[in-house]
């Protein structure tokens, strides 16, 4: 049974009390308290990466990183902001991590998804050594996609959405949203890549 509240006029204690309630992190509570903590998580992508593409993949640790620490959190324990902020850090730092390691490493800027000022509809692969640059059609990189996780990539990716406003759309949190961009990347990264190397 949930927690009944208003969100907005409630306590930083009174929705981390509900969120922990519930089994789920789709709920109003934790929607409530991502937003009360917008400006932190924008603030930590843009100081985890100076690449637009590697700071929305920070956005998305950080929001991940405050349910962790919602969920971890002790009720009646001062200092949520300062805690909460440990965890966005971290997690922020994992993501871009994942994004720079292993073949990304070896190119740093294989960045392969758009900038939102890069032309809609495709994906540019950067200069790599030996090759010129060629555009890749974006309907043929994620056909590989189910047809939900095509939609959210088109809303992310092509049209510029943000990660609030496609969760507001699609009546979820945040945080689910987060989670299926972070799916979507690892498999668009692996696609592109196969694409490169042949």
């Amino acid at each position: 049974m949930g927690v009944l509240l208003s969100p907005s006029d409630s306590s930083l204690d009174d929705l981390i009390f509900a969120a922990q309630a519930e089994a789920s992190d789709d709920t109003d509570a934790m929607a409530a308290i991502l937003s009360r903590f917008d400006r932190d998580i924008t603030f930590i992508a843009n100081t985890s990466a100076s690449e637009w593409n590697l700071s929305q993949d920070a956005a998305q640790g950080a929001r991940m990183g405050l349910v962790k620490a919602v969920r971890a959190h002790t009720l009646g324990t001062a200092g949520f902001r300062s805690y909460a902020n440990r965890y966005m850090r971290s997690e922020a730092r994992r993501a871009v991590d994942a994004m720079t390691s292993e073949d990304i490493a070896r190119d740093p800027d294989l960045l392969l998804l758009p900038a939102p000022e890069e032309r809609p509809g495709v994906l540019r692969q950067r200069d790599l050594p030996d090759q010129p640059a060629r555009p890749m059609d974006f309907d043929a990189i994620v056909s590989v996609l189910s047809v939900e996780q095509q939609s959210v990539a088109r809303d992310r990716y092509v049209a510029g959405r943000t990660v609030a406003d496609i969760a507001a759309g699609l009546g979820i949190s945040a945080p689910a949203v987060s989670q299926r961009l972070s799916t979507i990347h690892n498999v668009l990264r692996s696609v592109v890549l196969e694409a490169v190397a042949a």
